[in-house]
């Protein structure tokens, strides 16, 4: 074998030369199988020096294919290298702003970065070292976030947006799945490179292995259908720890958090591009408080500080639903100034506090459009925040997300009954912790198609959807960090 290799080198060298290629000695390796002789190697190893000088000795700890290493030897020393470099370039990531520090920690790096390795190698094999990746993770979290993670919050941390997480997978959770759908992905492959009638006699080494471990991690649930699909094998853990974060929730306001952030609209602030220019860059106290109320997590010490005279816990969800919260007027504005230029950017002019359509207690709806919307009748709306947690809906927000803003997108309809001859009347409820009501679900997708058909931009609802989200999230982080003391002055 050794001598057909040098062979074909010395082919290639040759029809190299004839058309002005001189092939680089110094970026060959030569790797030696252990099974021969040392002295059958060392022949080899002189053979290899003759025909090009300077070239690499590979071993088994630093042979690699395309990066990723091809014996189990070499997977440590991988990771190690991975892991130094992000070392080298972690201090650099803490001095920008946290938002964007995140975005890039979430999109950029660990997982993301170690997944082609993850898929090509059976690195699940190593649970010290997916656990040493996943720490460096979640310190660099706990550091850019300036906040404490434990077991349980970590754990919803890692989950995808739409679950309630923050959408930083661990590398411990993706290890099997990655390499169980790619491999499945290439065995077709396999069996057309060795000639191999039927793709199912094509024993790939560590597949029988690795199906058994997930049977094991997973008992009673049967492999996806799929199985070439990533997505497949990890949801079955995703659900599971879901489901698990759920039954552990020890009391109603955990267990409502929990279903109010894994509805779809709770994450769309997550999914913004944080930017100073187009205003969709959280300030770092901001993030700090929406991470935290997203999670969990102890925002504050406890004080009886509240400008109504109210104790404030750790948690600082007192904030959400006090009557004198900083947070409540601040949102409220937002939100209508939102929905208000996104209907001039559709040609549809629109006031607020329109003149002569004040209810029984002579208050007005927030807005109202100056042309019809549909079948001929203006559209007129009202914008409520009300508190997942609040005493009053906690309860109800326990046992279905959403139910805060369903009630209180009724008691909006009943106060403004007398418009819906006239007017298309939508109560636009919306809560603390993320969730929408019908009504605002229905009016910010009629939006969203009506700024996708005039900009021409198909991403253009979704940016308007997080725009709307990241308003809820600074109004909360003014209504918590407003129940504080504020510094004077010396």
């Amino acid at each position: 074998m050794a001598s057909s290799v040098l062979s074909d080198l010395n082919t290639v060298i040759k029809r190299f030369s004839e058309i002005g290629l001189i092939l680089n000695f110094n970026k060959c390796e030569v790797f030696v199988s252990e099974k021969l002789s040392a002295s059958a190697q060392a022949d080899i190893i002189t053979s290899f020096e003759h025909v090009t000088p300077n070239f690499t000795l590979q071993t088994r700890e630093s042979l690699t294919l395309l990066g990723a290493p091809i014996y189990e030897d070499g997977i440590p020393p991988a990771i190690n290298s991975k892991l130094d470099n992000f070392h080298d370039c972690s201090d650099l990531l803490f001095k920008i702003n946290s938002h964007i520090a995140l975005y890039i920690l979430r999109l950029c790096l660990f997982s993301p970065k170690f997944l082609y390795i993850l898929r090509c190698c059976p690195i699940w094999k190593f649970p010290r070292l997916t656990s040493c990746i996943d720490n460096t993770l979640k310190n660099s979290i706990c550091k850019i976030l300036n906040i404490s993670l434990n077991p349980q919050t970590w754990s919803q941390a890692t989950l995808p947006i739409k679950y309630g997480g923050l959408g930083i997978r661990s590398t411990g959770d993706l290890a099997l799945p990655a390499f169980l759908s790619s491999v499945h992905s290439t065995v077709s492959l396999i069996s057309d490179i060795l000639n191999v009638i039927n793709p199912t006699d094509v024993v790939v080494v560590g597949l029988a292995e690795a199906e058994s471990t997930w049977g094991a991690r997973f008992p009673g649930e049967s492999p996806p259908t799929e199985k070439t699909s990533q997505a497949a094998w990890d949801s079955v853990n995703i659900k599971s720890i879901h489901t698990t974060l759920l039954n552990d929730s020890c009391n109603p306001s955990e267990r409502a958090r929990l279903l109010a952030v894994s509805e779809p609209e709770s994450g769309h602030w997550l999914h913004a591009l944080p930017s100073r220019n187009i205003g969709s860059l959280l300030d770092p106290a901001a993030l700090r408080v929406a991470v935290c109320l997203r999670l969990g997590l102890k925002i504050c010490e406890p004080h009886p500080c509240c400008r109504c005279g109210g104790p404030v816990e750790a948690l600082g969800r007192h904030g959400l639903y006090c009557q004198s919260s900083a947070g409540r007027n601040f949102r409220h504005a937002a939100l209508n100034d939102l929905i208000r230029r996104a209907l001039g950017t559709v040609n549809i002019p629109a006031t607020l506090e329109p003149v002569g359509l004040s209810a029984a207690d002579g208050k007005r709806p927030d807005g109202c459009s100056l042309v019809p919307w549909f079948l001929g009748r203006p559209l007129a709306w009202d914008v409520t925040c009300v508190d997942t947690l609040a005493p009053s809906h906690v309860q109800g927000s326990s046992r279905k997300p959403g139910t805060a803003a369903e009630d209180a997108q009724l008691n909006k309809c009943r106060k403004y009954a007398f418009l819906k001859n006239n007017y298309i009347f939508a109560a636009l409820a919306v809560e603390t912790f993320g969730p929408w009501s019908s009504d605002t679900k229905q009016v910010v997708k009629e939006i969203s198609h009506k700024l996708v058909w005039v900009s021409g931009d198909l991403r253009a609802g979704e940016y308007f959807a997080q725009r709307l989200s990241l308003a809820i999230q600074r109004g909360n982080a003014a209504s918590v960090l407003g129940t504080m003391p504020q510094a004077t002055l010396m």
